[in-house]
């Protein structure tokens, strides 16, 4: 389907919006990417200056069930796990100081995080 796509005219978008992503991070250093070999990911990142992990393998054909198995298997991955749990729990406790010095009363009916005492800190 694909390819017949591209024979009636259709352009690939993934390159693009990949592009216009990346061009957004600003701190490039405090990440690593998971992405998968080839067009699924590799190509798009090179040159970026971003750390990136090939995972995942694909044929020279791919398809939306490679996507869903190399997504997967990214989150089976539990170093990158391990890093972004990590990462949420430090954006979630900036998040919390900043409200705090706001003065921001928060109770858990109207948040997601999970409950617990107010910080100070």
């Amino acid at each position: 389907m694909y390819e017949k796509a591209l024979e009636l005219g259709a352009k690939p978008v993934a390159p693009k919006r990949t592009r216009d992503l990346l061009s957004h991070i600003e701190h490039k250093d405090k990440i690593t990417l998971l992405v998968a070999l080839s067009n699924m990911g590799e190509e798009y990142v090179k040159g970026y200056e971003i750390a990136f992990t090939v995972i995942g393998r694909v044929g020279s054909e791919t398809s939306a069930e490679d996507t869903k198995r190399i997504s997967m298997d990214g989150l089976k991955n539990p170093d990158y796990m391990r890093r972004n749990v990590q990462r949420l729990i430090e954006q979630r406790d900036r998040v919390w100081r900043a409200l705090n010095e706001l003065g921001s009363r928060r109770t858990p009916k109207y948040h997601r995080f999970p409950a617990h005492e107010d910080r100070d800190s």
